[in-house]
């Protein structure tokens, strides 16, 4: 929750947290929902594990693919003083 703040300049933050929060609540809402109706539809609970495994998964990568772009943006940053 705190990696947003990290890359994102005081000027723009707000309106980046802003984002990031809408964004995420969205996901919250319609993750469950999306779950269910993969469960319906396959006829078990297993679809809904299933993409919940996935998201889980993705979360390493994406804090990799993350953390790259800071570094990257740091490198490219010019230096103050």
């Amino acid at each position: 929750m705190s990696l947003p703040a990290r890359a994102l300049a005081p000027a723009r933050r707000a309106l980046g947290m802003g984002l990031f929060y809408s964004v995420y609540y969205a996901t919250m809402l319609i993750a469950p929902w999306l779950g269910g109706k993969l469960a319906l539809w396959a006829g078990g609970a297993g679809a809904a594990l299933g993409l919940g495994s996935a998201a889980l998964l993705a979360c390493p990568v994406l804090l990799w693919g993350f953390e790259r772009r800071l570094l990257v943006q740091a490198r490219t940053a010019p230096q103050a003083g």
